[in-house]
């Protein structure tokens, strides 16, 4: 099973999301190790364009592993009926989240600091 397909499977009403299969995946345990070195960069040194890229793929990073994380924890339930980015679209308007932030150098990011005070 290549690296795509080990998060979710085929089914009747469409593709289910299997964050248990994620989390054991070494794609995801290389992801992890990269985040947990975003601490030590040296965002000072971005020009207005590398800064504006870098947060976008922080931004769509941090998403990916909280929906995995809440779909795992049982916060998030599939009642869409539609496919994974249906679900994600669904997911990202959802407002009764807990707060989750990633440490990038030396500061806390949350996702909509990011959203609304840098994008």
């Amino acid at each position: 099973m290549d690296s795509y397909g080990a998060a979710w499977e085929e089914t009747d009403e469409g593709n289910e999301i299997m964050p248990d299969r994620a989390f054991n995946h070494s794609s995801y345990k290389n992801f992890l190790e990269t985040i947990g070195q975003l601490e030590k960069v040296q965002i000072s040194d971005l020009n207005d364009d590398e800064l504006l890229c870098f947060f976008l793929n922080v931004y769509q990073c941090m998403y990916i592993q909280k929906f995995l994380k809440d779909v795992n924890s049982g916060q998030y339930k599939n009642n869409s009926g539609g496919g994974f980015f249906s679900n994600i679209s669904t997911y990202l308007w959802n407002t009764n989240q807990k707060e989750f932030f990633y440490l990038i150098a030396g500061m806390k990011f949350t996702i909509e600091e990011i959203k609304h005070g840098i994008l």
